[in-house]
Order: structure tokens, then sequence, then C-alpha cells
């Protein structure tokens, strides 16, 4: 799941990507033509972010096992089944991280949320000194990003925890004090 949700915050990010509750459709008329949106996509990189992507997913695997394994001596076994783990991840990767699979996805999401006039003054932009370091950076602001995250999150998730745990304490106690389910 970690490593979804890192892929997921990569390529957001790494794509210029805005995350909102609810996406807006371009109307038909001002839709931008595929080619322009491939345009902005050469511009960003997002061929070779995707590219990018896919290598790191071995390190945020290893990142993963090594958190999960913490102080462990490891047999030759245990390498041998990372190793077969690292494959299989590989296979998925390969499968759901390419540029065939993702540039459909890309360009609909782009077609869905952007104007052509959008699509121009980004390809302007992008083009441009400025847009380039931008374009060049944002791998290491999602990556800064997700480490911030991830430190949040090891917080968060056992005060989430101890309160869903406290939650359904409460809830039991009651149960047992009234002997039925409590009236809602």
């Amino acid at each position: 799941m970690k490593v979804v949700a890192t892929a997921l915050l990569m390529l957001s990010c790494a794509s210029g990507l805005a995350i909102a509750q609810q996406t807006p459709v371009v109307p038909a008329a001002d839709r931008p033509t595929d080619d322009s949106v491939r345009q902005l996509l050469q511009i960003q990189r997002a061929q070779t972010i995707i590219e990018q992507l896919s290598r790191q997913m071995d390190a945020t695997f290893m990142a993963t096992i090594n958190q999960q394994l913490q102080n462990k001596t490891l047999s030759a076994e245990d390498k041998q089944r990372i190793e077969a783990g690292k494959e299989r991840l590989k296979v998925v990767t390969s499968k759901l991280l390419t540029w065939e699979t993702m540039e459909p996805i890309y360009l609909k999401v782009y077609e869905d949320s952007f104007s052509q006039s959008e699509v121009d003054s980004m390809i302007a932009f992008y083009s441009t000194p400025a847009g380039q370091a931008i374009v060049a950076k944002l791998p290491l602001v999602a990556q800064n990003t997700l480490t911030a995250m991830q430190q949040q999150m090891k917080s968060l998730v056992p005060q989430a925890q101890q309160i869903a745990k406290d939650t359904a304490t409460e809830i039991n106690n009651q149960r047992g004090k009234s002997g039925n389910p409590p009236a809602g």
C-alpha cells in the first residue's frame, strides 16, 4: 500500500497535477487536443518521470522490507524471499508503470482538467528556464514531501489506532452495562 501511495504522490507532484476533491470536466469546445497535451507532457518530462519512478520502486520496496524487519538477522532463505519479492514487484511495475499504460491516463486527466488555452499557457511557461527548473525539481519536492508525510503518519497512525480502540472499548462497555446495543 505504501508503494502505491508513493507512486501516486510522485506521479501527481512530478507531473504538476493538482489534487482536488472534485475535478471539473472541461466543455468539449474548450478541450485541448491530444497533440497539445502530448507536447506539454514532453516538456514536463512525464515519460522520464514514469521511468524514474519505476526504478525507484525497488528502493521503496527495500525500505519497506527493512522497516518491517528491523534489526532481524536474515538467513540465506530470507534473502532469497526478498529477491523473489523484488522480482514480483518488478513484474507488476513493468506492467503498470510504462509510458504505454500511463500516457492514456495522462491524456484523459489533462484533457478533462485543462482547456486548450490553459495547456497552451503551460507549454509556454514550462518551455522557459524557470519552467524547466520547476520540472527538474518537482521529483525532489515530491520525495521530500513524501518523507515529511511519512514522519507525520508515524505519529498519526498510532493515535488513530488508539482512538479506534478506545471507541470500540466504550461501545463494548456500554453494551455490557445494558445488555443491548445503544439506541441510535
